[in-house]
């Protein structure tokens, strides 16, 4: 089998596994620890049955969020997800009933065929646990999970590699036991139990966020091509700062109507970005502060009998409320008629306004920028003016 792409591109083991054991170190993932981990405190004190309850739910919500990691980090995720919205909560239940199975597999094994056995079905337990989880949180088939011929391919295609999870899984355990030894005889229960729990959570979300990557890192492999809602990262600043700079080498040019647009196409798809809403802003109110040449106004006479009217119109007196409601005298009314501007006539005004070549031009080229329009009038010229 020919090496990938991403495989030869792929960082060293090493580093990929000194990058899994900090991955908890991030906010999301160590304030889903904490939770889980006092979550374990408080069912620890309560009676046997209703504690063995909560502890079973605290397990399965760790193992569904563990799922989520891998699925994140098998997508090329380097954050930690913040709360799991692609795997079912179907997945955590099964996973946390399998591994109740292969535990008491080991204890059925021990109790009546002694340590060897209880050791073999252990090692072969470890040998599965990482596909299984594999196909639980990529594949979403738990059924194809408990397939043996699915767990010996992707050890297959992964080749000396896939060991590495699996010896990770069993340090896990074997850790698992000392540490609850340990910090049992040297430290308060519920602070112990606290601490073991986090401890342990950290291990495995570590391994888990390893699998993730080797996913990744082999995905040709696996022909994984990634899922829809993960596929690509949030964009950077290093692409900002690129099509910012573009921007503003199209603006120097002249085309400050260009590099805004530019701008509002990657704000489509960065809108979280500062620097390109305030560029953005900035070229629109540079092209809208140079307009294109002015052509000769009015073009036909029709033109300028249309602005003469609407300027006159524009130009009507109006009165205020209170004078609308104040009498008027007798000897004015003849000779003085009071103008007033009835309602249709200001609705009319508020169109003609709108529909004025300056406005209708301002709004279709920069619709972000308001603009204000107004018609000047003269017996002999009209012009509009900005």
């Amino acid at each position: 089998m020919s090496e990938s792409a991403s495989h030869l591109d792929a960082p060293p083991l090493l580093e990929r596994l000194v990058e899994a054991l900090v991955y908890p170190r991030q906010s999301g993932s160590l304030s889903t620890l904490a939770a889980i981990a006092a979550t374990h405190v408080v069912a620890d004190w309560l009676p046997s049955l209703p504690g063995m309850v909560i502890d079973f739910i605290a397990w399965t919500t760790f193992l569904k969020y563990a799922l989520e990691v891998l699925r994140w980090s098998a997508n090329g995720r380097d954050t930690a997800p913040e709360f799991g919205f692609l795997v079912s909560e179907s997945a955590g239940w099964f996973g946390i009933g399998v591994l109740i199975v292969c535990q008491i597999l080991v204890v059925v094994a021990g109790s009546r065929y002694g340590t060897g056995a209880a050791l073999a079905v252990g090692a072969a337990i470890a040998f599965a646990v990482p596909a299984i989880m594999m196909l639980i949180a990529i594949e979403d088939s738990n059924w194809l999970a408990l397939n043996p011929l699915s767990w010996l391919r992707i050890a297959a295609r992964l080749g000396a590699v896939y060991f590495v999870p699996v010896a990770f899984f069993a340090l896990v355990v074997a850790a698992q036991t000392l540490l609850a030894a340990a910090l049992g005889a040297v430290l308060a229960r519920f602070i112990a139990v606290f601490a073991l729990h986090f401890a342990v959570g950290w291990l495995l979300l570590a391994n888990f966020r390893l699998i993730g990557v080797l996913i990744h890192d082999h995905g040709d492999e696996f022909d994984y091509a990634g899922d829809p809602g993960l596929r690509r990262e949030t964009p950077t600043a290093d692409n900002a700062d690129k099509v910012i700079a573009s921007a503003r080498t199209r603006a120097a040019s002249g085309d400050a109507a260009g590099a805004a647009a530019l701008l509002l196409d990657e704000l489509r798809t960065n809108p979280q970005s500062i620097g390109l809403h305030v560029e953005y802003r900035r070229w629109l109110r540079e092209g809208c502060a140079k307009p294109a040449t002015p052509q000769p106004w009015p073009r036909t006479a029709a033109d300028s009998s249309r602005c003469c009217s609407i300027s006159a119109r524009m130009r009507a007196p109006s009165t205020s409320r209170a004078n609308r409601n104040r009498a008027i005298p007798a000897s004015r009314s003849t000779s003085r008629p009071t103008s007033r501007v009835s309602p249709p006539q200001r609705r009319m005004r508020g169109k003609l306004k709108s529909r004025s070549p300056c406005s209708a031009a301002s709004t279709n080229a920069f619709p972000a920028i308001p603009t204000s329009c107004a018609i000047t009038c003269s017996r002999r010229n009209c012009s509009p003016s900005a």
